[in-house]
């Protein structure tokens, strides 16, 4: 084997190994749970992802769906999601993930096909398994976070 083709090799390796962390961290069940969580929480339709909702807390994030807009600043056209951490549980039964999630929006006055500016959210979320399906049982992000912080304020 000549020194190109053991290049070749090892290159094709570590680009088959990157792509298979992608596959199975994008499209494993808990980070779909979460990314429709997410969307309809981007919405402001919870009627979509009732069978997802597994807490009145992940529930109560839908109620401040116009402090979320007014962060974003625009109106969402694209988003992707940046999974920074995955942590299991030694049961298996509940998944904490801390996500990047990436929104492009166009702000008032500007309207482009995959928008002209990109906010970046972090959210911290916990999902538990029930029976055989993921559902989101803790959310945060920083509306959640602001409100909560007010809510203590005010005790």
């Amino acid at each position: 084997m000549t020194l190109k083709k053991l290049i070749l090799l090892l290159l094709l390796a570590g680009v088959s190994y990157a792509f298979y962390g992608y596959v199975t961290t994008q499209f494993s069940q808990p980070a779909i749970a979460y990314k429709r969580y997410v969307s309809a929480l981007l919405a402001g339709d919870s009627s979509r992802v009732q069978d997802v909702i597994g807490s009145d807390q992940a529930q109560q994030a839908f109620a401040l769906h116009d402090a979320r807009m007014d962060n974003l600043a625009g109106e969402p056209r694209l988003t992707w999601y940046e999974f920074l951490r995955r942590q299991d549980s030694v049961d298996g039964n509940t998944v904490q993930l801390v996500v990047l999630c990436h929104i492009r929006v166009d702000p008032a006055g500007k309207d482009t096909y995959i928008g002209s500016e990109d906010r970046r959210e972090r959210h911290y979320v916990t999902l538990v398994k029930e029976d055989s399906s993921w559902k989101v049982a803790k959310f945060e992000d920083s509306s959640t976070a602001a409100h909560t912080a007010t809510v203590l304020k005010r005790r």
